[in-house]
């Protein structure tokens, strides 16, 4: 049997194809998802501003004024071998490793940030959230009983409902990503309540909790 003719290949085809489309400049253009749009409203950059210029989502400030900055900081301060407990950046110096809306130790954020730079990390991680959010709804859905295109239909209204668009680049979706894994952890759990899986289910819930 082709490998594309299994319900999972097909499911990833599609779900790859929505994550190229929606992210085509990502991947054909080289640019970042990352809202530096934003610079453009203060200075220095301000001198660059054009007459096209139009800033697209103010409300995404946050990713570039507190995100992003905070990222950065975590990474160098690993890269040097320093778990950074404390910012001397920020506020004077402030608390950081334990600050949770950082999600510092989110498998998905230490993953990408230690293994690429800032904008491409954070380009690659909100693209992979994208998709994950869609895949991970698939699998809960042929989960319990439902059939292939009602599951990608579901798995694709997940990905694309109002929440997720909103705060794709923020920490929160971190949580909505693992949410499908949680109830199949829970469903199976249900089925067949062993060790192994009660182990796997606190794992989903402790990466939950970490993001």
């Amino acid at each position: 049997m082709p490998l594309i003719r299994h319900h999972l290949a097909r499911a990833i085809f599609i779900f790859l194809a929505f994550t190229l489309i929606l992210f085509w400049p990502f991947f054909l253009k080289g640019e970042y998802i990352v809202p530096s749009d934003l610079l453009l409203d203060f200075y220095p950059w301000q001198s660059l501003e054009s007459s096209d210029h139009i800033v697209k989502n103010t409300l995404r400030s946050d990713v570039l004024d507190q995100i992003l900055p905070s990222w950065k900081f975590f990474q160098e301060q690993l890269h040097q071998g320093i778990i950074p407990l404390w910012n001397p950046r920020s506020a004077q110096g402030m608390p950081f490793f334990t600050i949770i809306h950082f999600s510092l130790l989110s498998p998905l954020v230490l993953f990408f940030l230690l293994l690429f730079d800032l904008g491409l990390g954070f380009s690659l991680l909100v693209v992979s959230k994208f998709f994950l959010l869609g895949f991970f709804m698939y699998l809960f859905l042929r989960k319990i009983k439902v059939d292939f295109w009602p599951a990608i239909i579901g798995s694709l209204v997940y990905m694309l409902c109002g929440f997720n668009t909103v705060w794709l680049l923020w920490p929160h979706t971190l949580v909505m990503v693992l949410a499908p894994l949680y109830f199949l952890g829970l469903e199976q759990l249900l089925l067949t309540p062993t060790l192994k899986q009660s182990i796997w289910t606190g794992l989903v819930v402790a990466g939950m909790l970490l993001a």
